[in-house]
């Protein structure tokens, strides 16, 4: 019998469940954060102030891709007001190597309409800059939505957003998914950016909008093993069982 590709390993998890706890979450700018509610209800609540971004990062075990595997962000996300501007919604992939203070986290950064159309992902690098809302180094370019209208993070359901980061040789691919709508891939050079693809930070970042009301529930990062890797085991896993039954 051909062994199952390997499992996906988890390496951060958050559901909110356990009660009204800061959980290792680290709040970057806490000035621009109206009041933040870590598990109130199973949910993680933020609220936006000053008009400025803000972000809420965790950190994880040090993790560095191998050639072939994904980095996977998946979380539920939903706005609370109709009258939101215009900004994206972000979310953050990257390495910090000193304590997180004020984002100083290297790393990738998706961003997505919360309002209206105009949906496709884009996906920056930012280089420890003191704002991950404002202070882009580069862009990689975006990733097209087969149908923007339906993908919009909005104000009466919520939405889950899957983000996979590949490792491609010495390149990367990037993909993401809003409530099952797939996007497109776009690839780059890693030259200069994360050393040794070594990641170990999250980030959920608020935008502009003073006094908006944002949910989060159910974090997950998850390193999908390299397709081949799995299937190459099974098949010596069935060449084994053949090599016995003889």
């Amino acid at each position: 019998m051909i062994m199952p590709v390997s499992a996906a390993i988890t390496v951060f998890s958050d559901n909110f469940n356990n009660g009204d706890t800061a959980d290792g979450w680290i709040l970057d700018y806490a000035s621009r954060m109206g009041s933040t509610d870590y598990g109130s209800g199973g949910q993680l609540v933020a609220v936006t102030a000053n008009a400025q971004p803000a972000g809420l990062w965790h950190t994880f075990t040090d993790t560095t891709l191998a050639d072939g595997q994904i980095l996977r962000l998946t979380v539920d996300v939903m706005m609370s007001r109709s009258t939101a501007q215009n900004r994206s919604i972000r979310f953050g992939l990257g390495y910090a190597a000193d304590p997180i203070s004020n984002g100083n986290v290297a790393g990738y950064q998706w961003g997505m309409s919360h309002n209206g159309s105009n949906a496709d992902p884009m996906v920056d690098w930012l280089a420890s800059p003191s704002n991950w809302g404002n202070a882009t180094t580069t862009s990689h370019g975006s990733m097209l939505l087969d149908d923007n209208d339906l993908y919009t993070v909005n104000n009466s359901e919520m939405c889950t957003v899957q983000i996979d980061l590949e490792r491609s040789g010495t390149d990367y691919i990037s993909q993401v998914t809003i409530n099952s709508g797939v996007s497109g891939t776009t690839t780059w050079s890693s030259a200069g950016e994360i050393a040794d693809f070594k990641f170990n930070a999250v980030g959920l970042f608020t935008p502009y909008n003073n006094g908006e009301t944002w949910t989060y529930d159910n974090v997950t990062v998850e390193v999908i093993p390299e397709p081949s890797a799995g299937i190459l085991l099974g098949l010596g896993a069935l060449a084994l069982t053949l090599r016995r039954r003889r």
